[in-house]
């Protein structure tokens, strides 16, 4: 998975890829994008990779908890190498939703 999650982090660094999977209406349809762009995940590993990132999203919204704990980390990834590569994804995942949130709060208030 190490090798994998080093290409999407990759990959994820190209908005439009981003966006169109972050809006994948199911795993199997976010498992054949990634295969059309040379990642093969299982289902099961893109439902885990979904919750790491909605619980570090969920935490980020929260002022309190600051990332995920080097033990969420290790039960999603399975490895400390591989929670690296993990935690490299979400950190780049985050910043792709954030400016995303960013970019449609202003396009709503520059309608008032």
């Amino acid at each position: 998975m190490n090798t994998n999650l080093a290409k999407l982090t990759e990959l994820m660094e190209n908005k439009s890829f981003a966006k169109e999977l972050l809006s994948a209406d199911s795993p199997e349809t976010a498992q054949s994008l990634l295969a059309d762009n040379g990642v093969e995940m299982s289902i099961e590993e893109i439902i885990a990779i979904a919750g790491a990132l909605e619980k570090r999203l969920t935490s980020e919204a929260d002022e309190n908890a600051d990332e995920l704990s080097d033990s969420d980390l290790e039960e999603v990834a399975g490895g400390s190498d591989t929670g690296e590569a993990l935690s490299d994804f979400l950190n780049i995942t985050t910043d792709v939703v954030k400016k995303e949130v960013d970019f449609v709060i202003q396009t709503i208030f520059r309608r008032w």
